[in-house]
């Protein structure tokens, strides 16, 4: 049985509304500060919320019943949202970590993370990481964080690199993060630079990446093709516009 003696009126009410599947106004309208949440019919409840927004008391209340069922679903919503200390995450692992299943899909969703990313990752590790394998999905997820995506991949190489293999769709994610790319590209080069492929595809997200040039300058000792379009197209020369490389790398690919 939930004590409700000491549970604030408006968590109270939250709670009842969202355990009430028969109120979709419950969530569509309300407006929290820096929050707006909404609820669907067909979506499960009401754990499923609080762990998709990130809220901890809420969750912290809902606990209290033992019946609760933590779903997979629950656990990457969980994985994706809260600040760096107070997590859904982590007390789902404190309450119930015998019960939590980490996920290939959790580890993406932490991996994606903009906001926690590295410090749920970190947790994950810490409490799970003997069962926790990371793909190629997980270290794209990563590669495309703008935010924090360049420390959750450090993290990860710190703990699994042997596992870790690069692959042409890690380099590709990262040589066109916006933020990061020449910085992971870098990174990535220090830490398996023998065993990374460069294909056309890493080359044309380059080129569409504003740093661009220096990504070039990072994958050019390693990429055939790209000395090939240096040395065939006299690109600097001309000096024509990056965008046009897209025609030259299509021109070279065979």
């Amino acid at each position: 049985m939930i004590s409700l003696t000491n549970a604030p009126t408006s968590l109270l009410q939250l709670a009842g509304d969202l355990c009430d599947p028969k109120n979709l106004s419950a969530w569509i309208g309300i407006q929290e500060p820096g929050f707006i949440y909404y609820r669907y019919a067909d979506e499960p409840l009401p754990f499923f919320w609080a762990a998709r927004w990130g809220l901890i008391d809420v969750a912290r209340f809902l606990l209290q019943e033992s019946q609760i069922q933590i779903t997979d679903k629950i656990i990457e919503k969980a994985a994706a949202h809260g600040s760096d200390k107070d997590t859904v995450i982590r007390l789902l692992l404190n309450q119930r970590g015998e019960e939590i299943r980490i996920t290939d899909k959790v580890l993406q969703e932490a991996a994606a993370n903009t906001d926690s990313g590295c410090a749920i990752m970190e947790l994950l590790l810490d409490r799970k990481g003997h069962e926790i394998k990371i793909t190629e999905k997980v270290m794209q997820k990563a590669a495309e964080n703008e935010d924090c995506g360049l420390p959750i991949m450090k993290l990860l190489m710190s703990r699994k690199i042997d596992e870790i293999k690069i692959t042409s769709k890690i380099m590709e994610s990262a040589a066109g993060n916006w933020s990061d790319g020449a910085e992971m590209i870098r990174y990535l080069f220090e830490q398996k630079g023998d065993k990374i492929w460069i294909t056309p595809r890493v080359l044309q997200a380059a080129l569409r990446n504003p740093d661009g040039a220096e990504i070039v300058q990072l994958l050019y000792p390693r990429s055939y093709l790209i000395q090939k379009i240096m040395r065939r197209s006299r690109y600097q020369r001309q000096g024509r516009d990056a965008r046009k490389w897209d025609k030259w790398i299509k021109r070279y690919r065979r």
